[in-house]
């Protein structure tokens, strides 16, 4: 269940980017350079779909109003990072 609402999640994001960027004109492009490449997998994979199945399995086991907590912990462990 989690895996097919991460894939319509995504393919649902994916149609409306290609839909803003092709309306405001934006080519799509491929930078082959090592750099970019390594982003470009490091968002997709654990950034996008290791993460997005992860807080999808949390809303799952603990529904949505105790998963949304963990929003509010996201800007206090980004900003201890930080500093």
């Amino acid at each position: 269940e989690v895996a097919s609402v991460n894939a319509w999640a995504m393919l649902y994001g994916a149609a409306i980017v290609s839909l803003v960027a092709f309306v405001q004109g934006v080519p799509f492009e491929f930078d082959p350079s090592p750099v970019y490449v390594g982003s470009l997998v490091y968002l997709a994979i654990p950034g996008s779909v290791i993460g997005f199945t992860a807080y999808l399995m949390v809303v799952h086991r603990l529904g949505p109003e105790r998963a949304a907590y963990m929003t509010v912990l996201f800007p206090v462990v980004a900003l201890t990072i930080s500093v």
